[in-house]
């Protein structure tokens, strides 16, 4: 049998489980503010410097904390996509090509599997420089349109940063390494894509390299002065629950769509699952309702019959039975039980003459004196019945 568990031990297991969801929480808010190239996150790989530096020269900075459905805010100027970790979507995709068509501009930087994905849309390849062949490269037309030079990077280049190969006519590469460009530029409608492969000069470390300011300069310089600026958060997966705060419709939607909820839910389950394991009742055992029926007299006489013969205390029924013969008689005959069993019996004859009072000292005095076998027993059970019921004697 396994030892119960005492219910100090359940109490601090329920603290500990507790204490481990509130611990993952904390982890999984960490692991958040350390996106790269997220607004929220203030590590050398993030992207807050640059939505602070914006809103200092007086842009108008929105993030997508607000959103509970893929859409870009009403008033959005510029759009920076920057390095997503969820894969954009063809309907996705389509909202923002319809809104850059509109008249929008649309920043969009990075060198990993998404970025790389979603470039293929604008017939672009991302693929380290090293691959790129200078004729190929050669061949792609030149012409800035930024507001400082173009940007060669021919010495020291990092042979493993990504560059863009495209044989789009339409698209213009600003800033290139010698075999690919990492800045491009392609009108669309009435608007405008920036392709960047090299984010790392948007990060809060990034910023810190002269270099790279003055080409985050050229890229804002094309940005109207005051405009609304919106980070694409969605795609960094910071996103509101279909049911955010103040639409919860009441205790339901709490537990099942706030994190509090899910971890008080998360820590309910846990409990359950040791009090099932440890074997714990809920509450008092029940029989089956097909066991609970009345059960007839002769059953708890014999069973009270098989106690007495377990424990083997019969003298104590040789006293009930004496005592209960000398009160029916006394009873019946006026007679005081306290009497001596002879002068009893005496009395009783003189008031019945067909009772022998031999007979009747005899039983009393077995009854009180001798001890007696089973058999015996039951036969002075009987004669005690005859005198208590004359009409049964035979």
């Amino acid at each position: 049998m396994r030892p119960k568990l005492s219910d100090r031990t359940i109490a601090l297991l329920i603290l500990l489980t507790f204490a481990t969801v509130l611990l993952i929480e904390r982890l999984q808010a960490a692991q958040q503010n350390e996106i790269p190239l997220s607004t929220t996150s203030d590590a050398d790989q993030g992207a807050s410097a640059l939505a602070s530096w914006l809103a200092e020269m007086e842009y108008e900075v929105v993030t997508s904390d607000v959103l509970t459905e893929f859409a870009v805010p009403a008033g959005t100027d510029v759009i920076f996509m920057l390095e997503p970790i969820d894969r954009v979507t063809a309907s996705e995709h389509e909202v923002l090509n319809r809104w850059v068509n509109d008249g929008g501009t649309m920043i969009v930087s990075g060198q990993a599997a998404v970025t790389a994905e979603y470039l293929t849309n604008f017939n672009l390849t991302l693929q380290p420089n090293f691959l790129v062949s200078e004729e190929a490269a050669d061949e792609a037309v030149e012409l800035p349109l930024m507001t400082e030079p173009i940007i060669e990077q021919n010495d020291d280049s990092a042979l493993f940063n990504p560059v863009m190969v495209t044989d789009q006519r339409d698209m213009v590469i600003h800033a290139r390494d010698g075999s690919g460009g990492w800045l491009i530029t392609q009108e669309a409608g009435r608007g405008r894509y920036i392709f960047v492969s090299r984010p790392q000069i948007f990060t809060n470390q990034g910023l810190l390299e002269e270099n790279n300011r003055q080409v985050t300069l050229n890229i804002i310089g094309l940005i109207d002065p005051g405009a609304t600026v919106w980070f694409n958060e969605w795609h960094h997966g910071l996103r509101l629950d279909p049911f955010d705060q103040e639409r919860l419709s009441g205790p339901a939607d709490w537990l099942r769509f706030t994190a509090p909820g899910r971890s008080l839910l998360f820590g309910l389950l846990v409990i359950f699952v040791f009090l099932a394991l440890s074997g714990r009742r809920l509450g008092r055992a029940e029989p089956p309702r097909e066991e609970i029926r009345r059960r007839r007299a002769v059953e708890y006489v014999q069973a009270i019959a098989d106690l007495t013969r377990r424990i083997g205390r019969q003298d104590e029924l040789q006293t009930h039975y004496y005592h209960r013969l000398k009160r029916i008689l006394g009873r019946r005959y006026r007679l005081d039980p306290q009497l001596g069993d002879e002068a009893y019996a005496a009395d009783v004859a003189a008031y019945a003459p067909q009772i022998d009072p031999q007979e009747l000292a005899q039983l009393l005095n077995q009854l009180r004196i001798r001890k007696m076998n089973e058999k015996e027993l039951i036969e002075a059970a009987q004669k005690v019945d005859e005198y208590e019921n004359p009409g049964r004697r035979t």
